[in-house]
């Protein structure tokens, strides 16, 4: 993105040029550190989709030019200096993933032809992005395969259950990043504490919480349910 932005707006589109990309967390678009001739307040705006011009080319996924922004009730008017404008989104398989952007202090600066080269611009990142998507993917698969094999090498070769535990947290930071993981069994009525990471003290390990008042655990030990809590402060049983 900023080899794009260097080039491209050194080059053809001085005035303010680069790329908006789109936070899907927050569903808004926000300007890349690369982008050019805007200033460090201008870097802070988070734009929603469906807002001003670039919020509504990354809604609609359809490019946009304005000839007189002053016309144009949706414009932002961050900058009075600007006339007109030129949006693109930037796409790929997976949706619009942020937009180009070009603005100009002098009215109805950008043509059909500008169009057409930013939207083939906009193609080659979006496919780019794609790319570098399906990379980081094949390498997570590889990484979590070679993880598998090596905690298979570790339970076939360790016979001391708190080294397997160890070694078998080790590799999981390495697929699933965390800020403490630990090892519960269960001992009769009770669920037993053998081993901890992270943030953890490893002092608690042997603390024993009853099976009937653990109520979160309750799927996984009688339905052998994956649970999954998106935000734990929400559960009450917690």
């Amino acid at each position: 993105l900023q080899r794009v932005t260097d080039i491209i707006g050194a080059t053809i589109y001085p005035d303010k040029f680069g790329c908006l990309m789109r936070d899907r967390e927050i569903n808004h678009l926000i300007p890349h550190y690369s982008y050019r001739g805007i200033d460090e307040s201008a870097r802070q705006i988070r734009v929603p989709l469906n807002t001003g011009i670039s919020g509504t080319v990354a809604a609609t996924g359809k490019p946009w030019r304005v000839a007189d922004v002053t016309q144009e009730p949706r414009f932002l008017n961050v900058n009075p200096r600007i006339r007109s404008e030129r949006c693109v989104p930037i796409s790929n398989s997976n949706g619009v993933k942020g937009v180009i952007n070009t603005e100009s202090g002098e009215l109805d600066h950008f043509t059909d032809a500008d169009m057409r080269l930013l939207s083939t611009i906009a193609g080659q990142i979006g496919s780019a992005l794609e790319r570098l998507r399906l990379h980081e993917s094949e390498r997570e698969q590889r990484q979590e395969a070679e993880t598998l094999r090596e905690v298979a090498e570790i339970l076939g070769a360790t016979t001391d259950s708190s080294t397997v535990l160890t070694l078998i947290l080790d590799q999981l930071k390495r697929l699933v990043p965390f800020e403490s993981a630990s090892f519960h069994f269960v001992r009769g009525d009770k669920l037993v504490l053998r081993q901890v990471a992270g943030t953890l003290d490893p002092a608690i390990i042997g603390y024993e919480l009853s099976i009937k008042d653990d109520k979160l655990a309750h799927p996984i030990l009688k339905e052998k349910a994956n649970v999954l809590h998106e935000d734990i402060a929400n559960q009450p049983d917690w």
